[in-house]
């Protein structure tokens, strides 16, 4: 451990597209693999008297399937699949601390497993309910299985501490929104009005930072929430002027 910041990051990342025409719809796969190896070591008190380092290894794999097709003479577009994701990583922190002593003493170790296996199910369909006006409808469902456990020995004489937590979180997120066409004439050359309303989700996890005792170690809630947009996009005087707006 040293009061000048050190750090490196090596990862391996693959990816693999496929698909394959039917005739009356596409089939996708989308095949990824992440590994990650980083190191770092820094001062995290910015005085001085905190010193970190830390080692991680953590591999990742991934698979989305898509049907993707149309119908309804293309006045209907549509997209369904499934996402599986795995992810596996240990990390091992240690700390220093200088404390007006003079010189560092060591403070603690951590040891922290981690896993999360998730699952989404999603589909969307775009309508075309006249020539200018398109609606769009879609729904997931995600399901995150997460697994922690961190092994925190103090080196100043308190007994090692084991800490476990097991959740599942899981929830579904809708989105709705309409595209309007304008008819344009003289100096406009397209205008699009659309509106959108969408849900999103990101699951709750753990803080696992300790230094001089396990006591912040602890989950934290899932958060979800609601987005709504409302623009207007334009194209003007011979497609040289465009003007975007959103709110």
């Amino acid at each position: 451990i040293t009061a000048v910041p050190e750090a490196s990051t090596q990862q391996t990342i693959g990816t693999l597209k496929l698909s394959y025409d039917f005739g009356a719809f596409t089939l996708r796969s989308i095949t990824g693999y992440v590994r990650t190896e980083d190191a770092f070591s820094t001062d995290f008190s910015g005085n001085g008297l905190v010193n970190g380092a830390n080692v991680a290894d953590v591999d990742q794999i991934s698979e989305e399937l898509q049907v993707v097709g149309s119908a309804m003479d293309d006045r209907l577009n549509y997209i369904l699949g499934a996402y599986l994701f795995e992810e596996e990583g240990d990390q091992g922190f240690a700390w220093n601390s200088y404390a007006g002593v003079g010189s560092p003493f060591p403070v603690s170790t951590s040891r922290i497993t981690a896993k999360t296996t998730s699952y989404s199910l999603f589909g969307q369909i775009d309508y075309q309910i006249t020539d200018a006006l398109k609606a769009t409808a879609g729904l997931r469902y995600t399901n995150d299985d997460k697994d922690f456990n961190l092994l925190f020995t103090s080196l100043l004489g308190a007994p090692p501490t084991t800490i476990v937590f097991a959740d599942t979180f899981s929830e579904t997120t809708p989105k709705f929104s309409l595209d309007y066409t304008v008819p344009t004439s003289g100096s406009v050359d397209s205008m699009l009005l659309y509106a959108s309303a969408a849900n999103a989700f990101k699951s709750g996890g753990y803080s696992a930072i300790a230094i001089f005792s396990p006591v912040d170690v602890a989950q934290y809630t899932p958060e979800t929430n609601w987005t709504y947009e409302a623009g207007i996009k334009t194209d003007l005087l011979g497609n040289r002027l465009r003007i975007n707006a959103n709110y």
